[in-house]
């Protein structure tokens, strides 16, 4: 016979503080990214999309919202440098999703550049 490795799956937390709109939630995680508020952007945002976000120092003026996209899934919510800025500046993707109760938090954050 045959021997099947254990099947693991992980679940994350659902933070305790969604928002209404998605433009919120992710509005909410950059400013508190912004003060160097880890706790409150917990509250919006899963364990894992926190940490990347906070393992990047954040870049004063530089972190820009250029808006979300939920027509389609998965949401998202793009951050990055106003235009005229260095084209090599780092854009910061945001995808959102909602919680049982129909609010949104972050769900994941990359950064790309």
């Amino acid at each position: 016979g045959t021997v099947s490795p254990p099947t693991t799956s992980t679940t994350i937390a659902i933070p305790s503080a969604p928002q209404p709109s998605a433009d919120q939630a992710a509005n909410a995680l950059v400013s508190d990214w912004a003060s160097g508020n880890r706790a409150g952007a917990l509250t919006v945002a899963t364990a894992p999309a926190v940490a990347t976000l906070f393992a990047i120092p954040y870049p004063n003026g530089l972190a820009i919202d250029r808006g979300c996209s939920t027509a389609f899934p998965p949401a998202t919510c793009t951050f990055g440098p106003p235009g005229g800025a260095n084209p090599n500046l780092s854009i910061y993707s945001l995808t959102l999703a909602n919680a049982p109760d129909g609010n949104w938090y972050v769900s994941a954050v990359q950064v790309e550049g």
